[in-house]
């Protein structure tokens, strides 16, 4: 998982659908549902994404050392 693209992809869905293009949204939210699978994450991270927190999943990543 590149931490990175993750960041990116909350930072585009916390702006909200009508400051960024369409399709990149989408794909950033689509990115994320797919992660919110992934049981290699944290259990707390995987929870937000699945719950669509992305201001607590932001949260969690600025301050976790994961």
């Amino acid at each position: 998982m590149d931490l990175t693209i993750l960041k990116e992809d909350l930072k585009t869905a916390i702006s909200g659908f009508g400051s960024v293009d369409k399709e990149n949204y989408l794909k950033a939210i689509q990115r994320m549902d797919a992660l919110s699978k992934d049981t290699s994450l944290p259990k707390q991270l995987q929870h937000y994404l699945s719950r669509r927190s992305y201001h607590k999943a932001q949260d969690f990543l600025g301050a976790s050392d994961f």
